[in-house]
């Protein structure tokens, strides 16, 4: 895992920001942990990919990323406002999720079952997009939050927090952050990015091998 500063970035314009407070879209995250893209078994998949799709995107935000997000984290000094912080999150959350519904469908796509998987998608939970995490930081406290989108073409998100994740007062409070975020790399290793591979990467891959035999076949025609 990396963890990424994003404070000058903000929401790319093309994913929807929720209508809760005006002030949220003009907001920006403060870090996002992401895949390390240096890691071999993130890079033998992304790089060959965003070779031949540079315009290929694995992040809301307007700068690309290089490699798939995990954890989205607001943080606010002690002064600092919950629902400020909640509000950046549930935008950042939401515009997540709405952009790797998009890598899924590009991905099914390339697999030649966009149109017949587009209706399944409440039937087959492995065809639609898994939830997404983010961590508020206010002070000494640090709250998490769930994001899951809805199986219906409308993509509406539900947001479940903030749950009391620990905080930084005691030795309880900062083992309590620390399995957490354990969890959150296990969860993020396994069954997340097993599910990328699987349900994106590999289809991608795959569409990219074909097109490549494509163009060796015809320059040997030539």
């Amino acid at each position: 895992m990396k963890v990424i500063p994003m404070r000058s970035l903000g929401i790319a314009s093309s994913h929807p920001i929720p209508q809760v407070d005006p002030s949220a879209s003009s907001k920006k995250l403060d870090f996002g942990i992401f895949f390390n893209p240096s890691h071999p078994n993130v890079s033998k998949l992304v790089n060959p990919i965003l070779d031949k799709m540079p315009s290929l995107k694995f992040s809301p935000a307007k700068d690309k990323a290089d490699s798939p997000q995990l954890v989205s984290i607001e943080v606010k000094s002690p002064d600092g406002s919950e629902y400020t912080s909640s509000l950046q999150l549930i935008a950042w959350l939401a515009a997540g999720l709405h952009q790797l519904r998009e890598l899924r469908e590009q991905a099914l796509l390339a697999s030649g079952k966009g149109e017949s998987e587009k209706g399944k998608r409440i039937e087959n939970h492995k065809t639609h997009p898994l939830h997404s995490f983010g961590i508020s930081v206010v002070g000494h406290r640090w709250f998490i939050f769930a994001a899951v989108k809805n199986d219906d073409d409308d993509g509406d998100v539900n947001v479940y927090g903030p749950a009391n994740m620990g905080d930084t007062l005691s030795c309880e409070g900062i083992l309590r952050i620390l399995r957490m975020l354990q969890w959150l790399k296990k969860w993020g290793e396994t069954q997340y990015w097993s599910w990328l591979v699987k349900s994106v990467f590999e289809p991608l891959f795959a569409q990219l091998e074909v097109l490549s035999g494509n163009v060796k076949e015809e320059e040997e025609e030539e």
